[in-house]
């Protein structure tokens, strides 16, 4: 068995007003925090043969060796050196230069938010690059992975590995709530379902979580995949447009357990197609083609209060997709012009927002229709925030606490319900003394600030180990049939390596076995922690079916047995363990033979009913022998005559045949005779019946 230490938690996220205050005062002094990723964003790579550098509060316009009207990737790392950029289809680092093994990526370059980069948790040398095709045709939504040897040296180590198709065109990133692990979601193409895929140290969790729209994407209209998916930076709220359908689809986002819930259908947003959120996530931005830019207010998480407080900008004309810059402003796109529109302050609702037509140049570059993709988290730098880290064998978690404003205090609330337990530092170990859902409140301060967030977390059982149970065997020719279990209440069960996209098998929590082999079971909780387990079953062979015979007064075996039982009438003889046996009295005679593995096979049963008769027999001087016969059976009388006529049944008490016998020593023939029990009737000469059962070998 084999345990993975990952992360558990469940859906809550808040921080106060000191947020805002923070984030500006660090950009204007251009502070990165700590545990900011900002400057990821840095660079971008995008459209045609076009390069931004975001410095300070200006801009810088330089070259790119990208050649996309849509899909871009760009990928700094968190001191804002670039590393890599991608159309989907070829990768290039800093120098411009197509990386080893950089060409056929399965993207498309015309598919909308349709590539981006996230670096493998906990190892920024391994970079993903996830990509789809274009109106959801067959390549899908891939990944590769590309190896960082440092020096600008890079090399794909995998690639094009097919996840899931067909998928629509955009992909959303956002971190897990715990700051370790990533969110990739993507959505159904002739379908109506989300997808949310879990990127680990351990790998991409390889059963989603699935959540339900009640809009369709697909079936006669391709173009329908030609869409965006975008998240606030918290990571509490998703918004995905629908041009052809003119809506815009909100859900709540539960970034712990991945889940979409609460959705909220914006009606008659003329063929919406860019979308984004403010810096501070309380606006969204929704871009229509030939009309306006609108802002809906989304502090309140309710339909009627969206429709109540939005704003039309106006003034924009056929706008593609928007995308949130390191500068905490919004590029707006309008294809073929030679100058981006820019929201310079777009955490003002209203007027204010300060929207500027071409604010910024590309240096007589035209505009494509899309802009680089990013992990929306990367623009997130509150000033107070945690992570942690769990041991799936226990209920102890890892927490870090991480600050913007240098605090010099730093404790921890843990609270259910009346139970409140407090723990001090930066960085802390905690145990969980019960499941269930905790409150853990991380509250930094110095003498002049300070800040708190609340997560909610899920504490889910302990992991029971060895739920397969011991290994076991069974004996060749028994009717063997075994149900496996797996643990309850799991995320998902993968048995024996089950892959692909049927992800509804993933959730049976058993399986029956019927032959010999090594069996194994992935299961994943509800904490996405992993654990393997194996039984092996083997089939120990069975002892050859023991054949019975009469031997003079014993009923003897054909072989020898570790073990050997004797029944009579189905009733076991205890006293007689040996491979034969002298029967006491007339009966059906049966034996048991187990071999050293303990494998049993039952003989066929044999009848004695002549232990009276045999005396009888010996007392009248009549000798019949041998019996068991296998080719000739002699009968012996005292005098020619005395036996007066011969029959022969078989067990059905058919007549098989009848003779005289020509002398006082008969011998009858049965070489052709088949194989079993037979019944000789003796007629003397005065008139008695002597019967005797023979047994043809």
């Amino acid at each position: 068995m084999i345990v993975n230490k990952y992360i558990s938690a469940c859906f809550h996220y808040r921080v106060n007003h000191l947020q805002e205050f923070a984030i500006v005062f660090l950009f204007l002094l251009l502070i990165t925090p700590a545990h900011s990723q900002i400057l990821r964003t840095k660079n971008w790579h995008f459209g045609f043969g076009t390069y931004l550098t975001f410095e300070k509060d200006t801009v810088l316009v330089g070259n790119s060796a990208i050649n996309s009207d849509e899909a871009s990737a760009t990928i700094s790392d968190e001191q804002g050196h670039l590393l890599l950029y991608s159309d989907g289809v070829t990768i290039w680092n800093r120098l411009n230069k197509v990386i080893s093994d950089g060409t056929g990526i399965l993207g498309h370059r015309s598919s909308s938010r349709g590539a981006v980069f996230v670096p493998m948790p906990g190892n920024d040398s391994l970079l993903w690059l996830f990509t789809t095709d274009f109106r959801g045709n067959a390549n899908g939504f891939r990944y590769s992975v590309v190896r960082n040897y440092g020096n600008d040296s890079f090399k794909v180590i995998e690639k094009n590995h097919l996840i899931n198709t067909p998928i629509a065109e955009p992909i959303g990133v956002i971190n897990h709530q715990d700051n370790e692990n990533v969110w990739i979601i993507c959505r159904e193409y002739n379908g109506y379902n989300y997808f949310a895929y879990l990127l680990r140290p351990q790998g991409l969790m390889d059963c989603p979580i699935i959540s339900k729209s009640t809009l369709l994407i697909g079936q006669s209209n391709p173009t329908s995949a030609q869409n965006d998916i975008v998240i606030n930076q918290e990571g509490s709220i998703l918004a995905q447009t629908y041009h052809t359908q003119s809506k815009v689809e909100l859900f709540q986002f539960d970034n712990a357990f991945g889940g979409l819930i609460n959705p909220i259908i914006l009606s008659d947003i003329w063929y919406s197609l860019g979308i984004s959120f403010s810096p501070n996530g309380k606006i969204l931005y929704i871009s229509e083609r030939t009309r306006d830019m609108i802002q809906f207010n989304i502090d309140v998480y309710d339909k009627t209060y969206l429709s109540n407080n939005n704003y039309h900008i106006g003034g924009l004309y056929y706008q593609f997709e928007l995308q949130q810059t390191p500068q905490r402003k919004i590029y707006s796109l309008r294809p073929d012009s030679l100058a981006m529109d820019v929201i310079n302050n777009p955490d003002v609702f209203g007027s204010g927002c300060n929207l500027v037509i071409g604010g910024q140049t590309l240096g007589g570059k035209k505009l494509p229709v899309g802009l680089p993709n990013f992990n929306f988290s990367y623009f997130h730098t509150p000033p107070a925030d945690f992570s942690y880290m769990i041991d799936c064998d226990s209920h102890q978690y890892r927490f870090s606490g991480k600050d913007t404003f240098g605090a010099t205090n730093h404790k921890w609330l843990f609270k259910k319900g009346s139970t409140i337990q407090t723990e001090s530092g930066r960085e802390i170990n905690h145990t969980f003394t019960d499941t269930g859902r905790w409150e853990v409140s991380y509250i930094a301060s110095n003498a002049s600030l300070n800040d708190t967030v609340t997560k909610t977390l899920t504490i889910y059982p302990k992991w029971q180990h060895d739920f397969l149970g011991r290994d076991t065997s069974y004996c060749s020719g028994d009717n063997f049939r075994l149900v496996l279990k797996s643990q309850p209440d799991m995320h998902c069960i993968h048995w024996m390596g089950e892959t692909g996209q049927d992800y509804s098998k993933f959730h049976m929590d058993s399986m029956v076995v019927d032959t010999a082999g090594a069996y194994f079971v992935k299961v994943t909780n509800k904490s996405f922690c992993t654990m393997w387990d194996t039984i092996v079953v083997h089939e120990l062979l069975s002892p050859p079916k023991p054949m019975l015979m009469r031997k003079g007064d014993s009923l003897i075996s054909s072989f020898n047995a570790s073990v050997h039982r004797w029944y009579r009438n189905g009733v076991l003889l205890w006293d007689e363990t040996s491979s034969s046996v002298k029967p006491d009295s007339n009966g059906l005679y049966w034996m048991e033979a187990e071999n050293a593995q303990g494998c049993v096979t039952i003989s066929d049963s044999i009848l004695v009913d002549d232990l009276g008769l045999v005396k009888a027999f010996e007392q009248g001087g009549i000798k019949i022998y041998p019996n068991p016969v296998k080719e000739q059976l002699t009968i012996k009388s005292p005098y020619s005559g005395y036996i007066h006529s011969i029959r022969c049944y078989d067990v059905s008490g058919k007549l098989l045949f009848e003779q005289e016998p020509s002398d006082s020593t008969e011998k009858i023939s049965v070489a052709g005779w088949s194989k079993g029990i037979y019944v000789l009737k003796l007629l003397t000469e005065n008139g008695e019946i002597w019967p005797l059962t023979i047994h043809k070998q």
